[in-house]
């Protein structure tokens, strides 16, 4: 992991073991072309964030827009490569999820977010 992320886990509605939260402008901007492909269990958490795309990506990814509560606003399944994901009036934060790894998540659900101890500085977890 890198110094510029936080780690993070959610509990419900689907548990997410690995949340990765970007810390700054330029490693929330890169989102995921900056990172190896998430995993089962892993998403990134785009915390301000908005509307999202996939330019770029050579994969697709599910989309869950949170508002400032972490109330699930709305899920946008299989966001496919080079498309644009607009968000609803309210987003606050978006998870971005493996392919499929949304199904679970349903407009109105709260998603509970905790972090997870920091690793000391210069330390790669992933």
């Amino acid at each position: 992991m890198s110094a510029s992320l936080e780690l993070w886990r959610a509990a419900s509605p689907v548990p997410i073991p690995r949340i990765y939260r970007p810390r700054d402008v330029w490693s929330r901007n890169l989102g995921l072309l900056a990172r190896p492909p998430l995993a089962a269990g892993e998403a990134l958490w785009l915390d301000p964030c908005g509307s999202i795309h996939t330019w770029g990506l050579d994969r697709a990814l599910d989309a869950v827009f949170l508002d400032g509560q972490h109330r699930v606003l709305a899920v946008r399944a299989d966001v496919r490569p080079w498309r644009i994901a607009l968000a609803p009036r309210g987003t606050r934060s978006v998870l971005e999820l493996p392919a499929g790894a949304a199904a679970g998540f349903q407009p109105g659900a709260t998603v509970q977010l905790a972090r997870l101890r920091q690793p000391p500085a210069g330390t790669s977890q992933k």
